[in-house]
């Protein structure tokens, strides 16, 4: 549309056009969507929003991490713990590594640590304060890499022990369940979505 009206003068675009009337209130208009979308998405402040659509570089970057960490399911930061959980594992995934993440009410969630927790690892989650909880339903579907809702923060609380045996190298090892009580109940839609209603 612009393609003749540009120009590039010291590294800096330049658009010669005549602004009338019309051409002013174009601009305006998506100078204020986007800078509304932005806002509503990735708004300064570390809250995100309930039941909005994140994907793990998106979260990392509003903490103001690294946006290419993005292997595990969990990171602790400080006091707060941020979770990823995917509630329906690929059959294909290793008995070991199929967790037992679940809601037990629309405002409980269960959530199981890596395998062999470190003993360090085990105290930061116990003594953090906060827990930003993000779930989704499965990891892909039809081969796209599906989004984690933000389903609220919460508290990590009764750790259990748990036993497991690697299959992988039939040795044992050891998880801890959390549970993590949400300041928020999951709406109808998202408690059908993610297995508490029929």
């Amino acid at each position: 549309m612009f393609r003749n009206h540009c120009e590039i003068v010291d590294n800096a675009y330049s658009l010669n056009v005549v602004m009338d009337e019309q051409f002013q209130e174009h601009l305006q208009d998506l100078l204020t969507y986007g800078l509304t979308k932005y806002q509503a998405e990735y708004d300064s402040s570390t809250d995100f929003i309930l039941w909005h659509s994140y994907r793990n570089d998106q979260v990392q970057l509003k903490l103001l991490k690294n946006p290419g960490d993005i292997f595990k399911g969990t990171y602790i930061y400080g006091k707060m713990v941020v979770i990823f959980a995917s509630l329906k594992k690929d059959s294909s995934i290793e008995e070991r590594l199929n967790y037992k993440d679940k809601f037990l009410e629309p405002n409980l969630f269960q959530w199981e640590s890596e395998n062999n927790i470190r003993d360090k690892d085990l105290q930061l989650l116990q003594r953090s304060e906060y827990t930003y909880v993000f779930v989704r339903k499965v990891s892909s579907e039809n081969g796209i890499v599906m989004p984690f809702t933000f389903v609220g923060r919460g508290r990590l609380t009764n750790p259990r022990r748990q036993e497991k045996i690697d299959i992988s190298t039939g040795r044992p090892g050891i998880t801890y369940l959390f549970d993590i009580p949400l300041e928020n109940d999951l709406p109808d839609y998202l408690q059908y979505d993610f297995g508490l209603s029929n």
